[in-house]
């Protein structure tokens, strides 16, 4: 049979189901479910760790490893993937496809809940801004980078101060630990008060979509470093002096 002569001896019906195949299918179109925005659950957690200065052995070693195996703790894990580069560790954490979106919240909360366990075996100074980002519900993006270098800037000046000081000290004739003891007392206020004044001038920082990241990293990393120097710092230097 040859379609196109049938249409266009038939005309009329060729045009009848035209017009009807048309508009049935507009009619179905109308009757699709459809969503702008369709939702979609992501079941994959990235846990992003910067660690400056360290190898990718290093990063692999004191920190990878350490947020890996309480990754795997996780009874609703599925699979944990990871990335150690030069001072940077990427974790990523997949979940079983079994849990639906409404199980994520608190799936995510007892993840958090086991790497804060681990936070104690990692070096020291990553230990300030983890909490803090957590806590406020922000991530480590590229602004948040910077602020994580000034405080290391911030530590290392702190601590050659209350280093020299303790040389000053010695040198002046008193004991290593009286000496250790002394520097740390008349080193609080100065030390302690600079990060007030600096952590103080970051809160309206907070409040702004751009740097809020950088402003908790700040705030945080900061407030921890201050004690990193006047507690840790010293008691390191005493036992450098006992060998």
């Amino acid at each position: 049979m040859n379609f196109a002569d049938f249409s266009l001896r038939k005309s009329t019906i060729t045009w009848f189901l035209t017009i009807l195949i048309v508009f049935s299918g507009i009619w179905a179109y109308g009757k699709l479910g459809k969503l702008e925005d369709p939702s979609f659950t992501i079941k994959t957690a990235a846990i992003s760790t910067p660690y400056p200065g360290a190898s990718p052995r290093e990063v692999e070693e004191e920190v990878t490893s350490l947020i890996e195996s309480a990754a795997q703790k996780l009874g609703q894990t599925d699979k944990v993937r990871s990335l150690s580069k030069e001072g940077l560790s990427l974790v990523y954490v997949d979940i079983k496809d079994t849990f639906t979106a409404k199980d994520l919240p608190q799936i995510w909360d007892e993840l958090r809940r086991k790497i804060t366990d681990v936070q104690s075996s990692l070096p020291l100074s990553i230990m300030g801004l983890t909490p803090g980002l957590l806590v406020m519900g922000k991530s480590f993006d590229f602004l948040a980078l910077p602020g994580f270098l000034s405080l290391a800037g911030m530590l290392i000046k702190n601590a050659i101060v209350l280093i020299d000081q303790i040389d000053i000290e010695i040198r002046e004739g008193k004991a290593p630990f009286d000496a250790i003891l002394d520097s740390g007392v008349s080193r609080c206020r100065p030390v302690m008060m600079a990060a007030l004044t600096t952590v103080l001038g970051m809160v309206p920082l907070y409040f702004d979509v751009l740097f809020s990241a950088m402003a908790v990293t700040i705030m945080f990393g900061l407030s921890f470093a201050t004690v990193l120097t006047l507690v840790v710092v010293p008691v390191l230097y005493g036992e450098t002096l006992k060998a």
